[in-house]
């Protein structure tokens, strides 16, 4: 009688799990794991709806791009793009795939022909570029007898630095990689914001990187394949 049973709660719960167990295979079908090995689809991605999909707006093969590589600044300029003889605006691309790596537009160029290369991808990716950012230096003028101020002036001054960027996988957020942003991003992840709460902000900011590769080796994004 007890082997009955047993026979028949075993059934029992195999039927209930069934479903569950075939929508989770249907699942690893569809979709894969995004992460910096992944290849997306060559073309063009007018929207990140398009990049989330992994759904190019216009696949590669249907385009003439012409391009200049960059791979010391990892970016890539957009000369022209054609799909027969009828000229594409590239001005309305989000994102620009080559051999599998994605491109963002970079928002520091006027001209909308810059794309900047993800060099983290996750749940949470990564890139970073360089640009001029304008200052103003105070620069005294002095009496040539007296060697005394008699003046001072602000001089404007260009400082070329890193601007560091952190993009959502899940929501198209794009924003500065700062101490702040990294918490919010990866408020999911408790244990890892209260590590990051254990270190002073100069630590902190130069292992940002580090920590956001931690976040997407415990967090996971899904993406078709």
């Amino acid at each position: 009688m007890k082997k009955i049973l047993f026979s028949l709660i075993l059934g029992l719960f195999c039927l209930g799990f069934a479903p569950i167990r075939s929508v989770a295979q249907a699942q690893k079908k569809d979709s894969i794991r995004l992460s910096s090995k992944f290849k997306f689809a060559d073309g063009v991605y007018a929207s990140f709806a398009d990049l989330r999909a992994n759904r190019p707006t216009e696949a590669a093969k249907n385009l003439d791009i012409s391009k200049s590589l960059r791979p010391r600044e990892n970016s890539i300029i957009i000369n022209s793009v054609k799909k027969g003889a009828e000229a594409v605006n590239f001005n309305a691309f989000f994102a620009v795939v080559i051999d599998g790596n994605p491109y963002l537009r970079s928002a520091n160029d006027s001209t909308g022909r810059t794309f900047i290369g993800l060099q983290t991808v996750g749940k949470l990716c990564y890139y970073s570029y360089s640009a001029d950012e304008e200052t103003r230096i105070e620069m005294p003028v002095h009496d040539p007898e007296t060697k005394k101020v008699i003046y001072t002036g602000a001089v404007k001054n260009k400082v070329r630095k890193t601007v560091r960027k952190i993009f959502n996988f899940n929501t198209g957020e794009i924003n500065d990689l700062t101490i702040n942003n990294l918490e919010r991003m990866a408020a999911d992840d408790k244990n890892l914001v209260n590590t990051m709460h254990g270190y002073a902000p100069d630590d902190l900011n130069d292992r940002l990187v580090k920590c956001l590769l931690i976040y997407n080796d415990r967090n996971f994004v899904f993406i078709p394949k």
